[in-house]
């Protein structure tokens, strides 16, 4: 892994692959002056920002909901796993049926959004599409994880607060959230390499030059691949390797400062 790493991080610093020139940081000012790397790199960290949230604490909050419900806690913990098993393809096809322009709910979702029921697919809906494809996606993993985790909670630790004098609300802040915490990190990881699979929808949904609130940062690696722009390739790849090194150390430092009690925050 480290020398095919170590590679593209050596070419990006030439001209071409075989038999380029050193040409310093040129590639990466390139890079950065980009208007569609630019407008990728935004659309990635937006699609970060409200997917993310929304993936964890809307699955946290069913569990929560349907939990001791009995026969319909399992009946949506079957419909849940449904979602992971349903191919993108199969999954597009009724999104197809839904939002084309001669879609059922295509004018329904254009007049909610101000939109041409015609051109959806090319307008800021599709952001909100891909977000919610990627939610009802991939939301099952976290929500059967927060189920079991859910199981877990001795009985005991809410019936011992119940009798201190705690009403349902605070038995879910001091019992249900801190018997959570532990699997939160397992959630925001599956939910991060998740969030790497929702390039399948997004081409689906607007091919390789997507409308611009889609435009993804696997899009544009995608097309320079296409192209040929190998040195600019290598360029955008470090700067997301180091992106991502960057964010992984800073979620670290979080969860740790999270995990720690009061004394040890002294």
């Amino acid at each position: 892994m480290l020398y095919p790493l170590g590679k593209t991080v050596y070419h990006s610093f030439f001209s071409r692959i075989s038999g380029g020139r050193f040409v310093g940081l040129k590639n990466y000012s390139e890079l950065l002056s980009n208007g569609a790397f630019r407008l990728a790199v935004g659309n990635t960290a937006s699609f970060y920002l409200i997917a993310l949230p929304l993936i964890i604490i809307l699955p946290l909050a069913a569990a929560l909901i349907f939990s001791g419900t009995g026969r319909l806690e399992r009946l949506f913990g079957r419909t849940m796993y449904l979602t992971i098993l349903l191919p993108s393809a199969s999954l597009m096809t009724v999104i197809s049926l839904m939002f084309a322009p001669d879609g059922i709910f295509s004018e329904a979702a254009a007049a909610l959004f101000g939109l041409d029921p015609d051109r959806l697919y090319e307008s800021e809906f599709a952001f909100v599409l891909l977000v919610a494809l990627f939610v009802y996606r991939y939301g099952g993993f976290n929500y059967l994880i927060c189920r079991a985790a859910l199981a877990g909670i001795p009985v005991e630790y809410y019936e011992e607060a119940m009798l201190a004098g705690a009403g349902r609300l605070d038995c879910v802040r001091y019992v249900t959230l801190p018997g959570l915490m532990p699997v939160l990190p397992a959630v925001l990881t599956l939910s991060i390499l998740n969030s790497y699979k929702i390039y399948r929808a997004a081409y689906l949904i607007g091919g390789s030059y997507p409308d611009d609130s889609i435009y993804l940062i696997q899009h544009f690696i995608n097309n320079n691949f296409v192209n040929m722009n190998f040195s600019r390739l290598c360029a955008a790849a470090a700067v997301m390797l180091a992106t991502a090194i960057l964010a992984a150390l800073a979620l670290t430092a979080v969860l740790r400062l999270a995990g720690r009690t009061p004394d040890e925050t002294k």
